[in-house]
């Protein structure tokens, strides 16, 4: 039993490690997300060019934040009336030349919504039910809003629909979507903390590729539409 006393290590050395990594993820899941405004000058210049491309695509932009949660990204949110969609651009200050983005589109019945991002460490935590996400590693800002609206299309064709389109409506979006991340995440803090210490080390993430591939999205449409079968609601949609 050679291996015995490097397990032993190693298991030592993991149950310090969890408690840290789970203070962390709560520190960036707070229970009321503080936002702060900040002018145009305080955007960083390399999110411009990406700013403009979402302005290409007919989003008009709301405003630009600070968020507090570790690292403070600085985040410029968009809205596109006509999709009923969020899109932001944002830069974090530990990851220096790093622009990421992402769209965002709630749906009914509230609070469902699908996102879909280009970062695939944005796929490290536990998503809350009935929460949707996509991600798409290193996708361009025009190919990931293509694949978004494939994916709120195939959620509406399985009996989802998209809410009242709301411009006012994206920082209370963002803080309920923080605080049920939290909510979920604390119903199984230690499992939800290892499956996120994997993903991290790994950079995998169940919630790579589409919506439609995924394995958990039947499940959670069963949940969404009141646990209806995924093969009731098709049924449903094609009479």
């Amino acid at each position: 039993m050679e291996w015995f006393p490097e397990s032993v290590g190693s298991l030592a050395g993991l149950l310090v490690v969890l408690p840290l990594i789970y203070l962390s993820i709560l520190r960036n899941l707070p229970r009321d997300l503080s936002l702060t405004p900040v002018e145009e000058a305080e955007i960083p210049l390399d999110l411009f060019p990406q700013m403009a491309r979402y302005e290409d695509l007919g989003f008009e932009r709301l405003g630009a934040w600070r968020i507090h949660i570790a690292p403070a990204p600085t985040a410029v949110a968009y809205f596109r009336p006509d999709e009923g969609t969020y899109g932001m651009v944002f830069h974090t200050k530990r990851m220096p030349g790093k622009v990421f983005c992402d769209f965002t589109t709630p749906l009914l019945p509230a609070p469902c919504a699908l996102t879909s991002g280009m970062h695939i460490g944005g796929g490290s935590l536990t998503m809350a039910d009935p929460a949707f996400l996509q991600i798409f590693p290193g996708a361009p800002v025009e190919d990931l809003h293509a694949l978004h609206r494939e994916g709120v299309a195939y959620l509406c064709g399985a009996g989802l629909t998209p809410t009242p389109p709301d411009p006012d409506g994206f920082e209370q979006h963002l803080r309920d979507a923080i605080r049920r991340q939290r909510e979920a995440f604390g119903r199984a803090p230690v499992r939800n903390t290892l499956a996120t210490l994997w993903r991290v080390v790994s950079q995998s993430s169940p919630y790579r590729g589409p919506i439609q591939r995924q394995r958990g999205t039947p499940a959670k449409l069963e949940a969404a539409l009141g646990r209806r079968t995924r093969d009731d609601v098709f049924e449903l949609h094609s009479v």
